[in-house]
């Protein structure tokens, strides 16, 4: 039960992420693993998980952190 509920919680994590790389990569034209670079760098930056930046770029639509 804990298993499943963890891999569901993966996979909905993943396509926020995705989401998000979409958005950066349609926004500023960046290939996938610049857009995958720039959320992990701007992560690490702001000192924010990258799920919580996901999840703002994809609700937002602003790449504003």
């Amino acid at each position: 039960m804990e298993r499943t509920a963890n891999l569901e919680r993966a996979l909905v994590t993943n396509r926020v992420i995705a989401m998000a790389i979409g958005i950066v990569m349609a926004r500023t034209g960046r290939t996938e693993q610049q857009a995958h670079l720039w959320l992990t760098e701007a992560s690490q930056r702001t000192n924010r998980k990258m799920l919580a930046l996901a999840e703002g770029i994809v609700h937002t639509g602003s790449l504003e952190l």
